[in-house]
């Protein structure tokens, strides 16, 4: 779609204006925000749904038929082992060049060879298979994750509303603990910052929803608070690229991050975390 490479390209640019001419960027932010606006309406409206603009060199498309998560995520346990691909192929017993098709998913392999590899890494096969996102292939219910359940009888929305929030509590918790690690202030604020952003949009978002909800509740006016919001979510990313670049501010070491570490160490807000990073995926696969 040809919203993805334009975002790129808009994303290169602003950590380019943002470094040379730093005044510019809130207003360069606000100048893509209604670009991309716009572009998106048009993909929309010109065919009736997403209408998708064929780039110059087109990716060749996945066979369908193939499971596209299970080559990623056998890559995936490898390098998080720290294994050399002709050590793993030698240990589960195939050729290298095979286990490189398996991890490139330019081939299937047989059922023999799934429980081999779950059992070779200590994974279940559910989670090879992208049916579970925890390597233990438990499913996630909402009494699983921290946060008190809500009091009396909750109905299928409740359910669903409370589940949601639990997801986002715990894997901000997660989040916070992580950042906690970087030691890393300037990246701490500006995440801080794309998260308050959002609570603030979809705090509005509600308040709208009544007509008669005084809006002098807020000092900005609806339109140039939901433009300004945007800008400042993609100032706070570039500044937290920034943040990242930054050697001289950074611990790497301690914050190696694995699917095994996240669940030794935050176990069933991990499981939350992991669930809620699948579903966003899900999500984003839709616009990409």
């Amino acid at each position: 779609m040809i919203l993805k490479p334009f975002i790129e390209i808009i994303s290169l640019s602003i950590e380019l204006i943002r470094n040379l001419q730093p005044n510019l960027t809130v207003f360069f932010c606000r100048i893509c925000q209604f670009t991309i606006r716009y572009v998106f309406l048009y993909n929309k409206y010109t065919a009736g749904n997403f209408h998708e603009i064929p780039l110059v060199n087109p990716l060749p498309e996945r066979n369908n038929n193939m499971n596209n998560d299970f080559p990623r995520i056998l890559s995936l346990l490898r390098s998080e082992k720290q294994l050399s691909q002709k050590q793993a192929a030698e240990d589960l017993g195939i050729a290298q060049a095979l286990l490189s098709h398996y991890e490139k998913g330019k081939r299937e392999c047989g059922l023999d060879f799934l429980v081999k590899a779950a059992d070779y890494y200590n994974v279940s096969t559910d989670y090879l298979l992208g049916r579970s996102p925890v390597s233990t292939g438990a499913l996630l219910t909402e009494n699983d994750i921290p946060e008190g359940a809500p009091t009396g009888k909750a109905d299928g929305f409740s359910f669903s509303s409370s589940l949601a929030k639990k997801l986002i509590i715990s894997s901000v918790d997660v989040i916070y603990s992580l950042l906690n690690k970087t030691k890393n202030k300037k990246l701490a604020q500006s995440i801080s910052t794309i998260l308050s952003l959002n609570i603030y949009k979809s705090f509005r978002l509600i308040y709208k929803l009544n007509p008669k909800n005084d809006k002098n509740l807020f000092v900005i006016n609806e339109e140039s608070a939901f433009r300004a919001a945007a800008a400042g979510e993609l100032l706070a990313e570039s500044a937290a690229l920034a943040a990242i670049n930054d050697s001289s501010a950074n611990s790497p070491e301690n914050i190696e991050i694995t699917t095994a570490t996240l669940e030794s160490e935050y176990n069933k807000q991990a499981a939350a975390l992991l669930n809620l990073i699948r579903n966003s995926e899900n999500t984003i696969k839709k616009y990409e």
